[in-house]
């Protein structure tokens, strides 16, 4: 990852699943995330010329994608076209995160 990619913000991965949403060829990386927690958008820069690992770099804002979350828990999703227009489209899966009532203790 890029340095701009900080990747240790997120303490609790739900899914991740990737795409060339801006048809460069490269695959880009979207990460859905615990609630509270912005999911983030990774934009494949390609291979750095260096050492030849891949680069990715945070682009949930300039992607829009930021504060696509909070409150809720993002489950998992997928890009795809769904229009026609060749411009990818995000589905994402959410929702609130509600833990079951415990039953009451038995009664002796």
């Amino acid at each position: 990852m890029a340095d701009d990619a900080d990747t240790s913000a997120s303490a609790s991965t739900k899914s991740t699943f990737y795409v060339d949403a801006d048809g460069d060829g490269w695959f880009d990386l979207f990460v859905a995330n615990f609630q509270e927690e912005t999911n983030t958008f990774y934009r494949n820069q390609g291979v750095d010329g260096k050492n030849g690992n891949l680069v990715f770099s945070d682009d949930t804002a300039r992607a829009g994608l930021l504060d696509l979350n909070p409150p809720k828990m993002g489950w998992g999703g997928q890009f795809l076209a769904s229009h026609g227009r060749g411009e990818m489209d995000l589905f994402l899966m959410r929702s609130p995160l509600r833990t079951a009532p415990h039953p009451p203790p038995p009664s002796s």
